[in-house]
Protein backbone atom coordinates (compact mmCIF):
# COMPACT_ATOMS: atom_id res chain seq x y z
CA UNK A 1 0.00 0.00 0.00
CA UNK A 2 2.64 2.49 0.90
CA UNK A 3 4.99 1.45 -2.26
CA UNK A 4 1.46 2.02 -4.26
CA UNK A 5 1.07 5.84 -2.56
CA UNK A 6 4.54 6.67 -2.72
CA UNK A 7 4.30 5.45 -7.11
CA UNK A 8 0.67 7.40 -7.47
CA UNK A 9 2.86 10.94 -5.90
CA UNK A 10 5.65 10.49 -7.94
CA UNK A 11 3.54 9.93 -11.16
CA UNK A 12 1.81 13.52 -9.79
CA UNK A 13 5.14 15.32 -9.48
CA UNK A 14 6.49 14.07 -12.76
CA UNK A 15 3.39 15.58 -14.61
CA UNK A 16 3.91 19.10 -12.91
CA UNK A 17 7.25 18.91 -13.35
CA UNK A 18 6.64 18.24 -17.54
CA UNK A 19 3.89 20.50 -17.77
CA UNK A 20 5.93 23.55 -16.20
CA UNK A 21 8.93 22.14 -18.81
CA UNK A 22 6.65 22.95 -21.71
CA UNK A 23 5.91 26.37 -20.17
CA UNK A 24 9.45 26.90 -20.25
CA UNK A 25 9.66 26.14 -23.66
CA UNK A 26 7.01 27.90 -25.07
CA UNK A 27 7.61 30.75 -22.91
CA UNK A 28 11.44 30.61 -24.04
CA UNK A 29 12.35 30.86 -20.35
CA UNK A 30 14.96 27.99 -21.10
CA UNK A 31 16.59 30.28 -23.96
CA UNK A 32 19.12 32.03 -22.17
CA UNK A 33 22.57 34.19 -23.78
CA UNK A 34 24.50 34.30 -21.03
CA UNK A 35 23.73 30.29 -20.20
CA UNK A 36 24.23 29.68 -24.48
CA UNK A 37 27.68 31.68 -24.72
CA UNK A 38 28.92 29.39 -21.48
CA UNK A 39 29.49 32.82 -19.76
CA UNK A 40 27.78 31.49 -16.37
CA UNK A 41 30.71 31.68 -13.96
CA UNK A 42 33.36 34.09 -16.30
CA UNK A 43 34.20 36.70 -13.56
CA UNK A 44 35.40 39.13 -15.72
CA UNK A 45 33.96 38.41 -19.28
CA UNK A 46 30.36 38.28 -17.78
CA UNK A 47 29.70 39.45 -14.13
CA UNK A 48 32.46 42.38 -13.71
CA UNK A 49 32.16 43.43 -17.09
CA UNK A 50 28.24 43.71 -16.63
CA UNK A 51 28.13 44.76 -13.31
CA UNK A 52 30.46 47.85 -14.08
CA UNK A 53 29.12 49.07 -16.92
CA UNK A 54 25.25 48.80 -15.66
CA UNK A 55 27.17 50.93 -12.61
CA UNK A 56 29.22 53.33 -15.04
CA UNK A 57 27.52 56.94 -14.99
CA UNK A 58 29.12 57.09 -18.35
CA UNK A 59 27.98 53.77 -19.68
CA UNK A 60 26.46 52.98 -22.90
CA UNK A 61 22.79 52.12 -20.86
CA UNK A 62 22.45 55.97 -21.29
CA UNK A 63 21.11 55.92 -18.08
CA UNK A 64 23.90 58.19 -15.98
CA UNK A 65 24.13 57.34 -12.41
CA UNK A 66 20.62 55.94 -11.85
CA UNK A 67 21.40 52.06 -11.03
CA UNK A 68 24.99 53.15 -9.29
CA UNK A 69 22.53 55.28 -7.05
CA UNK A 70 20.17 52.71 -7.06
CA UNK A 71 23.12 50.33 -5.52
CA UNK A 72 24.54 52.99 -3.29
CA UNK A 73 21.25 53.64 -1.94
CA UNK A 74 20.39 49.99 -1.07
CA UNK A 75 23.92 49.46 0.38
CA UNK A 76 23.54 53.11 3.03
CA UNK A 77 26.26 54.51 0.83
CA UNK A 78 25.67 58.27 1.65
CA UNK A 79 28.18 60.88 0.60
CA UNK A 80 29.07 59.41 -3.00
CA UNK A 81 29.67 61.58 -5.39
CA UNK A 82 28.15 59.87 -8.33
CA UNK A 83 28.33 62.22 -10.71
CA UNK A 84 31.44 62.21 -13.16
CA UNK A 85 32.57 59.40 -10.94
CA UNK A 86 34.15 56.51 -13.23
CA UNK A 87 34.42 52.79 -12.95
CA UNK A 88 37.10 50.56 -13.52
CA UNK A 89 37.23 46.99 -14.95
CA UNK A 90 40.34 44.63 -13.53
CA UNK A 91 42.09 47.63 -11.90
CA UNK A 92 45.84 47.20 -12.32
CA UNK A 93 47.00 48.28 -8.49
CA UNK A 94 50.93 47.60 -9.09
CA UNK A 95 52.77 44.43 -9.44
CA UNK A 96 52.21 41.89 -6.45
CA UNK A 97 55.67 42.01 -4.78
CA UNK A 98 57.51 38.81 -3.00
CA UNK A 99 55.74 39.28 0.29
CA UNK A 100 52.25 39.70 -1.10
CA UNK A 101 51.66 43.23 0.42
CA UNK A 102 51.38 45.11 -2.51
CA UNK A 103 49.77 44.97 -5.79
CA UNK A 104 47.09 42.98 -7.90
CA UNK A 105 44.39 43.48 -10.06
CA UNK A 106 40.65 44.66 -8.67
CA UNK A 107 37.66 43.39 -10.00
CA UNK A 108 35.60 46.42 -9.80
CA UNK A 109 36.76 49.72 -8.85
CA UNK A 110 34.66 52.93 -8.15
CA UNK A 111 36.29 55.69 -8.12
CA UNK A 112 34.18 59.67 -7.75
CA UNK A 113 36.34 62.33 -8.80
CA UNK A 114 36.59 63.41 -5.17
CA UNK A 115 36.45 61.11 -2.16
CA UNK A 116 37.04 57.16 -1.25
CA UNK A 117 36.65 54.95 -3.59
CA UNK A 118 34.22 51.94 -3.54
CA UNK A 119 35.88 48.43 -4.65
CA UNK A 120 34.04 44.96 -5.29
CA UNK A 121 36.15 41.83 -5.08
CA UNK A 122 34.16 39.67 -7.21
CA UNK A 123 34.19 36.06 -6.37
CA UNK A 124 31.83 33.00 -8.46
CA UNK A 125 34.33 30.84 -7.83
CA UNK A 126 37.42 31.06 -8.03
CA UNK A 127 39.77 31.03 -4.13
CA UNK A 128 41.17 34.13 -2.65
CA UNK A 129 44.30 35.15 -2.76
CA UNK A 130 47.05 35.48 -0.66
CA UNK A 131 46.45 38.70 1.48
CA UNK A 132 44.20 40.20 -1.21
CA UNK A 133 42.00 42.11 0.47
CA UNK A 134 45.23 43.29 2.09
CA UNK A 135 46.65 44.54 -0.63
CA UNK A 136 43.84 46.46 -2.43
CA UNK A 137 43.29 48.41 1.43
CA UNK A 138 47.08 49.34 0.95
CA UNK A 139 47.00 50.83 -2.30
CA UNK A 140 43.00 52.92 -1.41
CA UNK A 141 43.32 53.38 1.64
CA UNK A 142 40.18 55.04 3.17
CA UNK A 143 38.00 52.75 -0.18
CA UNK A 144 35.12 51.15 1.55
CA UNK A 145 35.78 47.36 0.00
CA UNK A 146 32.76 44.84 -0.68
CA UNK A 147 33.32 41.07 -0.77
CA UNK A 148 30.93 39.64 -3.37
CA UNK A 149 29.79 36.05 -3.91
CA UNK A 150 26.70 33.97 -4.65
CA UNK A 151 25.93 33.50 -1.34
CA UNK A 152 27.39 36.47 1.24
CA UNK A 153 30.07 34.00 2.01
CA UNK A 154 32.96 35.22 4.24
CA UNK A 155 36.69 34.83 2.70
CA UNK A 156 39.15 33.46 3.53
CA UNK A 157 41.68 34.51 6.58
CA UNK A 158 44.38 34.18 4.25
CA UNK A 159 42.63 36.83 2.08
CA UNK A 160 41.73 39.61 5.02
CA UNK A 161 44.77 39.26 7.33
CA UNK A 162 43.75 41.78 10.21
CA UNK A 163 41.13 43.50 8.10
CA UNK A 164 38.29 43.52 10.36
CA UNK A 165 34.79 43.08 9.00
CA UNK A 166 32.00 45.70 8.90
CA UNK A 167 34.85 47.94 9.31
CA UNK A 168 37.47 47.32 6.58
CA UNK A 169 35.36 45.68 4.66
CA UNK A 170 31.67 44.37 3.73
CA UNK A 171 30.06 40.94 2.34
CA UNK A 172 27.78 41.38 -0.58
CA UNK A 173 25.59 38.16 -2.01
CA UNK A 174 24.62 37.98 -5.59
CA UNK A 175 20.73 35.99 -4.22
CA UNK A 176 19.76 38.83 -2.35
CA UNK A 177 21.75 41.99 -2.48
CA UNK A 178 22.55 42.48 -6.60
CA UNK A 179 19.65 40.47 -7.24
CA UNK A 180 17.07 43.08 -5.40
CA UNK A 181 19.68 45.86 -6.92
CA UNK A 182 18.79 44.38 -10.34
CA UNK A 183 14.91 44.15 -10.09
CA UNK A 184 14.89 47.75 -8.97
CA UNK A 185 17.33 48.12 -12.31
CA UNK A 186 14.94 46.95 -14.68
CA UNK A 187 11.83 49.11 -13.73
CA UNK A 188 14.30 51.80 -14.18
CA UNK A 189 14.82 50.28 -17.68
CA UNK A 190 11.13 49.44 -18.56
CA UNK A 191 11.12 51.78 -21.35
CA UNK A 192 14.67 50.60 -22.90
CA UNK A 193 13.56 47.38 -23.86
CA UNK A 194 17.32 46.10 -24.90
CA UNK A 195 18.31 46.99 -21.59
CA UNK A 196 15.38 45.77 -19.59
CA UNK A 197 16.04 42.05 -21.56
CA UNK A 198 19.82 41.75 -21.24
CA UNK A 199 19.21 42.56 -17.49
CA UNK A 200 16.06 40.01 -17.28
CA UNK A 201 18.40 37.09 -18.82
CA UNK A 202 21.03 38.55 -16.17
CA UNK A 203 18.61 37.87 -13.28
CA UNK A 204 17.48 34.59 -14.77
CA UNK A 205 21.41 33.38 -14.65
CA UNK A 206 21.96 34.46 -11.22
CA UNK A 207 18.50 33.10 -9.66
CA UNK A 208 20.40 29.48 -11.38
CA UNK A 209 23.45 30.44 -10.29
CA UNK A 210 22.41 31.03 -6.74
CA UNK A 211 20.12 27.61 -6.57
CA UNK A 212 16.76 29.72 -6.74
CA UNK A 213 14.20 27.71 -8.99
CA UNK A 214 12.48 30.67 -11.69
CA UNK A 215 9.25 28.57 -11.18
CA UNK A 216 7.82 29.38 -7.58
CA UNK A 217 4.77 28.41 -8.67
CA UNK A 218 5.86 24.78 -9.73
CA UNK A 219 7.59 24.42 -6.40
CA UNK A 220 4.12 25.63 -4.61
CA UNK A 221 1.94 22.95 -6.64
CA UNK A 222 4.52 20.15 -5.93
CA UNK A 223 4.60 21.28 -1.78
CA UNK A 224 0.56 21.60 -2.04
CA UNK A 225 0.65 17.87 -3.15
CA UNK A 226 3.35 16.82 -0.58
CA UNK A 227 1.42 18.42 1.93
CA UNK A 228 -2.12 17.55 1.58
CA UNK A 229 -2.36 14.42 3.65
CA UNK A 230 -0.41 12.68 6.08
CA UNK A 231 0.80 9.51 3.76
CA UNK A 232 2.38 11.68 1.36
CA UNK A 233 4.66 13.47 4.35
CA UNK A 234 5.82 10.54 5.28
CA UNK A 235 6.49 9.27 1.88
CA UNK A 236 8.38 12.22 0.89
CA UNK A 237 10.87 11.70 4.41
CA UNK A 238 10.97 7.94 2.64
CA UNK A 239 12.38 9.47 -0.46
CA UNK A 240 14.40 12.05 1.42
CA UNK A 241 16.45 9.55 3.83
CA UNK A 242 16.71 6.99 0.43
CA UNK A 243 18.77 9.94 -1.16
CA UNK A 244 21.80 9.72 0.23
CA UNK A 245 21.96 5.77 -0.57
CA UNK A 246 20.86 6.38 -4.24
CA UNK A 247 23.59 9.02 -4.36
CA UNK A 248 26.18 6.74 -3.26
CA UNK A 249 24.80 3.54 -5.82
CA UNK A 250 24.89 6.07 -8.03
CA UNK A 251 28.64 7.29 -7.45
CA UNK A 252 29.39 3.66 -7.02
CA UNK A 253 28.15 3.05 -10.47
CA UNK A 254 30.61 5.92 -11.58
CA UNK A 255 33.52 4.48 -10.41
CA UNK A 256 32.98 0.92 -11.56
CA UNK A 257 32.37 2.70 -15.34
CA UNK A 258 35.67 4.31 -14.93
CA UNK A 259 37.77 1.37 -13.48
CA UNK A 260 35.59 -0.91 -16.06
CA UNK A 261 36.75 1.45 -19.08
CA UNK A 262 40.47 1.94 -17.95
CA UNK A 263 41.52 -1.54 -19.50
CA UNK A 264 40.86 0.04 -23.44
CA UNK A 265 41.83 3.54 -22.05
CA UNK A 266 45.69 1.60 -20.57
CA UNK A 267 45.94 -0.42 -24.40
CA UNK A 268 46.15 3.48 -25.87
CA UNK A 269 47.87 5.04 -23.20
CA UNK A 270 50.18 2.28 -21.67
CA UNK A 271 51.81 4.42 -19.40
CA UNK A 272 48.82 5.79 -17.94
CA UNK A 273 47.64 5.43 -14.23
CA UNK A 274 44.88 6.53 -12.26
CA UNK A 275 43.05 7.36 -8.84
CA UNK A 276 40.33 7.30 -7.46
CA UNK A 277 38.57 8.55 -4.20
CA UNK A 278 37.36 6.12 -2.07
CA UNK A 279 34.46 9.12 -0.76
CA UNK A 280 33.52 9.67 -5.28
CA UNK A 281 30.88 12.55 -5.11
CA UNK A 282 31.60 13.77 -2.00
CA UNK A 283 33.13 17.07 -0.65
CA UNK A 284 37.16 17.51 -2.33
CA UNK A 285 37.22 14.07 -4.06
CA UNK A 286 38.65 13.22 -7.56
CA UNK A 287 39.11 11.01 -10.33
CA UNK A 288 42.86 11.76 -10.93
CA UNK A 289 45.31 10.44 -13.94
CA UNK A 290 49.11 11.01 -14.12
CA UNK A 291 51.89 9.16 -16.30
CA UNK A 292 54.24 7.03 -14.49
CA UNK A 293 56.92 9.22 -15.20
CA UNK A 294 55.14 12.04 -13.72
CA UNK A 295 55.61 10.60 -10.40
CA UNK A 296 54.38 7.71 -8.11
CA UNK A 297 51.12 9.29 -7.41
CA UNK A 298 48.73 12.22 -8.72
CA UNK A 299 49.90 14.56 -6.11
CA UNK A 300 54.03 14.36 -6.82
CA UNK A 301 54.00 16.75 -9.98
CA UNK A 302 51.02 16.81 -12.35
CA UNK A 303 47.66 15.07 -12.98
CA UNK A 304 44.49 15.13 -14.77
CA UNK A 305 42.13 16.05 -12.16
CA UNK A 306 37.89 15.62 -12.34
CA UNK A 307 37.20 17.15 -9.03
CA UNK A 308 33.90 17.32 -6.97
CA UNK A 309 34.07 20.44 -5.13
CA UNK A 310 33.08 20.71 -2.11
CA UNK A 311 32.84 23.93 -1.12
CA UNK A 312 31.35 25.54 -4.34
CA UNK A 313 29.44 21.60 -4.91
CA UNK A 314 30.46 22.25 -8.36
CA UNK A 315 32.56 19.81 -10.78
CA UNK A 316 35.44 20.73 -12.85
CA UNK A 317 38.43 19.26 -14.76
CA UNK A 318 41.85 20.41 -14.02
CA UNK A 319 45.20 20.44 -14.18
CA UNK A 320 46.69 19.97 -10.29
CA UNK A 321 50.35 21.53 -10.48
CA UNK A 322 52.41 20.93 -7.63
CA UNK A 323 53.85 24.29 -6.38
CA UNK A 324 57.16 23.10 -5.54
CA UNK A 325 58.47 22.36 -8.58
CA UNK A 326 58.53 26.24 -8.96
CA UNK A 327 58.51 26.45 -13.38
CA UNK A 328 55.92 29.11 -13.66
CA UNK A 329 57.04 29.47 -17.05
CA UNK A 330 55.81 25.81 -17.55
CA UNK A 331 52.73 26.64 -15.20
CA UNK A 332 52.12 29.61 -18.27
CA UNK A 333 52.71 27.34 -21.09
CA UNK A 334 50.32 24.62 -19.77
CA UNK A 335 47.17 26.80 -19.16
CA UNK A 336 47.69 28.67 -22.58
CA UNK A 337 47.70 25.16 -24.43
CA UNK A 338 44.83 24.02 -22.10
CA UNK A 339 43.02 27.24 -22.27
CA UNK A 340 42.65 26.86 -26.35
CA UNK A 341 40.77 23.45 -25.38
CA UNK A 342 38.51 25.30 -22.81
CA UNK A 343 38.39 28.78 -20.84
CA UNK A 344 39.77 28.22 -17.69
CA UNK A 345 41.07 30.00 -14.40
CA UNK A 346 44.81 29.54 -14.12
CA UNK A 347 45.13 31.60 -10.95
CA UNK A 348 45.73 29.22 -8.11
CA UNK A 349 49.22 28.10 -7.02
CA UNK A 350 48.14 24.42 -7.06
CA UNK A 351 45.86 23.88 -10.18
CA UNK A 352 47.83 24.76 -13.49
CA UNK A 353 44.62 25.46 -15.19
CA UNK A 354 41.18 24.63 -14.33
CA UNK A 355 37.41 24.72 -15.99
CA UNK A 356 34.16 24.20 -14.19
CA UNK A 357 31.53 23.11 -15.92
CA UNK A 358 27.84 24.62 -15.96
CA UNK A 359 24.45 23.18 -16.75
CA UNK A 360 23.74 19.48 -15.45
CA UNK A 361 27.64 19.76 -14.08
CA UNK A 362 27.42 22.59 -12.26
CA UNK A 363 25.76 22.72 -8.72
CA UNK A 364 26.18 19.25 -9.17
CA UNK A 365 25.08 17.75 -5.27
CA UNK A 366 21.11 19.20 -5.43
CA UNK A 367 20.18 19.02 -9.40
CA UNK A 368 19.15 16.01 -11.02
CA UNK A 369 20.73 15.84 -14.04
CA UNK A 370 24.33 14.66 -13.28
CA UNK A 371 22.92 12.12 -11.21
CA UNK A 372 21.15 11.14 -14.76
CA UNK A 373 23.67 11.29 -16.57
CA UNK A 374 25.68 9.12 -14.13
CA UNK A 375 22.90 6.65 -14.22
CA UNK A 376 23.29 6.38 -18.32
CA UNK A 377 26.51 6.67 -18.26
CA UNK A 378 27.04 10.23 -20.05
CA UNK A 379 29.43 11.34 -17.06
CA UNK A 380 32.03 8.71 -17.70
CA UNK A 381 31.61 9.41 -21.50
CA UNK A 382 32.67 13.02 -20.70
CA UNK A 383 35.33 12.18 -18.47
CA UNK A 384 37.50 10.06 -20.73
CA UNK A 385 36.52 11.87 -24.37
CA UNK A 386 37.96 14.81 -22.23
CA UNK A 387 40.52 13.50 -20.97
CA UNK A 388 41.88 12.02 -23.86
CA UNK A 389 42.16 15.49 -24.80
CA UNK A 390 43.56 17.17 -21.72
CA UNK A 391 46.24 13.81 -22.06
CA UNK A 392 47.17 15.00 -25.54
CA UNK A 393 47.94 18.79 -24.44
CA UNK A 394 49.75 18.50 -21.47
CA UNK A 395 51.97 16.00 -22.74
CA UNK A 396 52.48 18.24 -25.87
CA UNK A 397 53.84 21.07 -23.46
CA UNK A 398 55.87 18.80 -21.33
CA UNK A 399 57.63 17.10 -24.44
CA UNK A 400 58.63 20.57 -25.54
CA UNK A 401 59.68 21.35 -22.29
CA UNK A 402 61.85 18.89 -21.75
Amino acid sequence: MKKLLLQSMLRHIHLIDSKYQEIARITGENFNIFKILRLETKEVRLHSSLLAELLNPKGSHGKGDVFLKLLLSSLNVRNFDTEGAEVFVEDFAGHINSDYTEGGRIDILIKPKKGPEIIIENKIHAEDAKNQLVRYKAHYRNARIYYLTLNGDHPSKDSVGNLELEKDFFLLSYRSNILEWLELCQKEATALPSIREVISQYVFLLKFLTGQSPTTTMENEILSIIGSNEENIMSSFDIVNSMSGLKAQLMKKLKEDIIGSMADLIKEYPDLEFFISENLGMKDSEIAFWEKKWGNNHREKYSISFYFDGVYKSFFIGVYWNPELGSLELKNQLFNALNTFKTGKGALSNWAWLHYYSGAYGSWDNQSEPWIHIFNGKMRQVIIEELKQVLVLVKNVLAKHS
